[in-house]
């Protein structure tokens, strides 16, 4: 009786610790992996980022969004660019989820370019059934807030 007792100590030992491993890596992981927008904004209404860049008003500026070439290519490199103008702006990342098909964590950090935009090339995964739907999650790191921006896209061909 007493060896079991012990058993059943160590095993709710053991799960008490891993709640707080768990809680201890959301607590430090969480805002890295889903960052809290402090602003979240809407394309334009009709921008199709396969014909043309898109730009979005963001008071007291706005943000142009551009991926060449076009038509946007799965599993081939393309270059994404963000220019913001009128914002103060230190960090781009781009987020690229499927709207109806899970396809992992696809973040990329876009470096600045010399004439002040972030630029990266950027390679979405191929989807075995044709062409998807994807939404890119643009955020914006600048001043005191973090911006938020998603288009959705067609890619493949």
């Amino acid at each position: 009786m007493r060896k079991a007792g012990m058993k059943r100590m160590r095993w709710g030992l053991a799960a008490v610790s891993a709640m707080i491993a768990a809680g201890a890596c959301h607590f430090w992981l969480g805002p890295v992996l889903f960052p809290r927008p402090d602003l979240v904004v809407a394309p334009e209404p009709g921008c199709d980022l396969q014909r043309s860049a898109c730009v979005t008003e963001v008071a007291p500026g706005a943000v142009e969004v551009r991926f060449e070439p076009r038509p946007i290519p799965s599993a081939r490199p393309f270059r994404a660019r963000v220019m913001a103008k009128g914002l103060s702006v230190r960090k781009v990342e781009i987020d690229f989820s499927g709207t109806t098909m899970d396809m992992g964590f696809n973040r990329t950090v876009l470096a600045v370019a010399g004439d002040g935009s972030h630029a990266a090339e950027v390679v979405l995964p191929a989807c075995i059934s044709g062409p998807m739907e994807w939404r890119a999650t643009f955020v914006l790191h600048g001043g005191d807030r973090r911006i938020v921006i998603s288009h959705v896209f067609q890619s493949g061909e």
